[in-house]
């Protein structure tokens, strides 16, 4: 599915350079030559300053693109990063994003999935890239040109770079394939650390006081937002995407039922329809793809696998005196029926 937003800001998310200066064109950039050596995207936990900068097309330089903060936590049992991104001053202040990155077993190398709403109406669709780290650095391609295996002429695909990386800082860097043979830098990310991150469960945010969209369905799942529990189960719902939509974090350990997963859920006002997403599902960790059965409705909702994953589905129902029904099947027919209250 091709990204609707192609601008370089969003797509960029999911890396950071090596040693190269922007502009530079070269067929693989240089191994990063100094800082910290890494395998994996735990240097990434914690709470980031960004700076951005873009290439001016036209006049061939470098600009400001404004300021960026950035939270990242490692959950899953530190196998999956989670990252929420918003633009806070300058060109970048009305982009926000959310990324998840974690080991593919499947396919034997890491994987992100990207959510970056854009454009007017605003669009939420998912993108996914894959890499590999070597010499302390990470290229991240879409699936479908990974290892720079493409048809310039019919997909002019953007890759991420990270590297550059220490203790207190990276750099995250979009690149595009010049002529098919070179790739240069249309956008570059600095990211300085503000804090570290403790192990803990999800974070919950509230939905914001002005959400980034006021329609109906968005504004049907708002009352998840909290944490519900009940024995065995843990469920933590966050609004995400500055209110277009939501993030479950759900623990459960049941005797014969345990499950670890991650789901986003964002509204996406183009298409008028909730793109779904899933991480987790114990192991190997893997990514399922969910859609609406139905309309969501203040009652709740029911999800349902697309694919070769045959999930009998999931649910989310309201109960009258403010409690949840949780419902989920599991490939192996195990079912988890179990009523949620707030602490």
């Amino acid at each position: 599915m091709r990204n609707p937003f192609a601008l370089p800001i969003l797509c960029i998310l999911a890396s950071l350079s090596g040693g190269n200066g922007f502009g530079q064109t070269v067929a693989e950039p240089p191994p990063v030559e100094s800082g910290r050596v890494v395998d994996d995207f735990g240097f990434w936990s914690g709470t980031w300053l960004i700076e951005n900068t873009r290439q001016d097309l036209e006049n061939e330089v470098f600009v400001n693109a404004g300021v960026a903060r950035s939270s990242a936590e490692l959950l899953l049992d530190g196998r999956l990063l989670l990252e929420r991104w918003a633009g806070e001053d300058g060109a970048i202040e009305a982009f926000c994003g959310l990324t998840l990155r974690y080991f593919d077993p499947v396919r034997g190398r890491w994987a992100t999935l990207k959510n970056w709403p854009a454009g007017e109406p605003l669009t939420a669709q998912f993108t996914r890239t894959e890499g590999s780290f070597e010499d302390g650095r990470i290229v991240l391609h879409p699936p479908r040109v990974y290892l720079g295996n493409f048809d310039v002429d019919q997909y002019l695909s953007t890759r991420s770079v990270v590297g550059d990386v220490s203790g207190n800082a990276f750099r995250v860097q979009l690149q595009r394939p010049v002529n098919g043979q070179v790739w240069t830098a249309t956008w570059a990310m600095d990211y300085v650390r503000e804090s570290e991150s403790q192990p803990g469960p999800m974070r919950i945010d509230a939905v914001p006081a002005t959400p980034a969209v006021d329609a109906e369905q968005a504004r049907l799942t708002d009352w998840m937002v909290g944490e519900w529990s009940a024995e065995g189960v843990d469920v933590r719902v966050s609004s995400v995407l500055r209110g277009l939509g939501f993030l479950v974090s759900a623990e459960v350990d049941r005797g014969d039922v345990r499950v670890s997963a991650v789901l986003v859920a964002a509204w996406d006002a183009r298409t008028a329809s909730w793109q779904i997403r899933e991480v987790g599902l114990n192991e190997p960790l893997r990514s399922l793809v969910w859609e609406v059965v139905g309309r969501v409705r203040e009652t709740g909702l029911v999800l349902r696998s697309k694919g070769t994953d045959d999930l009998g589905g999931m649910v989310f129902r309201r109960l009258d005196g403010g409690g949840m029904q949780f419902e989920l099947t599991l490939p192996d027919g195990e079912r988890l029926d179990v009523e949620l209250t707030k602490p």
